[in-house]
């Protein structure tokens, strides 16, 4: 599944070089003031990242390196440390970091020194189930996702893979698309099922997630089905 961040750049005169890290596959939506970037280096021990709102030559994509926040823990030397591994490959000062998981952030205003930036990260959840669930279930899915979904134009991405839309949207608003057209039946809190022929489930639910999915009688299983309920076994006949 593939995500994306908002890189808002501040006005100023002062060029801006900035290396962007993540876990997964991303594409970094650079906005505001970008002709203040010299230089976008994006790296993802992921096979794949991309960035729009920027000339292709201003861009260095580094896909399927080992990512260097890697290093940041609970010590703030570690964050120095980062640091200065970043100076000596541009050979430049690194003036500001930002270590959170974020869907959108403003440079260089939310940047800290590297002395002041604190090793330890926020893990940022998905919120709770609401309560009434079944009173709107569009709704429901709508809430957990407060980000929202981005629509971007696969032909304005600088990218390290090929680009494709999504069939289905993920996550949460491939099942709010799905529930709309039909394809899908919720009954109750977490249960969904499946009463016409889809190709696939969204894109990043996974197992684990608290979604279960059953199929109408005749109904192929998609080929990604998971979280399916268990039946009891059938009785057996005794001899």
């Amino acid at each position: 599944m593939t995500e994306t961040a908002e890189i808002v750049v501040g006005p100023g005169e002062t060029p801006l070089y900035i290396v962007a890290l993540a876990r997964s596959p991303t594409i970094w939506r650079v906005t505001g003031d970008a002709k203040r970037v010299t230089r976008f280096v994006a790296m993802s021990p992921a096979k794949a990242a991309g960035v729009i709102g920027l000339p292709k030559d201003a861009v260095t994509l580094l896909p399927g390196t080992n990512c260097i926040s890697n290093r940041l823990t609970d010590r703030p030397s570690a964050a120095q440390a980062t640091a200065v591994a970043f100076e000596d490959a541009i050979g430049s000062p690194v003036r500001g970091m930002i270590d959170s998981p974020r869907v959108s952030m403003k440079l260089p205003s939310d940047a800290t020194a590297p002395e002041k930036t604190p090793g330890k990260r926020t893990a940022v959840l998905p919120p709770p189930m609401p309560p009434r669930w079944d009173e709107d279930p569009l709704k429901s899915l709508r809430s957990r996702r407060p980000g929202g979904l981005v629509e971007i134009d696969a032909a304005s991405v600088v990218a390290s893979a090929d680009v494709a839309p999504y069939e289905v949207p993920p996550l949460e608003f491939g099942l709010m698309k799905l529930l709309q057209d039909g394809s899908i039946e919720a009954n109750g809190r977490q249960f969904y099922t499946i009463r016409k022929p889809i190709a696939r489930l969204p894109a990043g639910l996974g197992k684990g997630n608290f979604y279960i999915f059953d199929l109408a009688p005749g109904i192929e299983p998609p080929s990604n089905l998971f979280n399916r309920p268990r039946l009891p076994p059938l009785p057996t006949s005794r001899p």
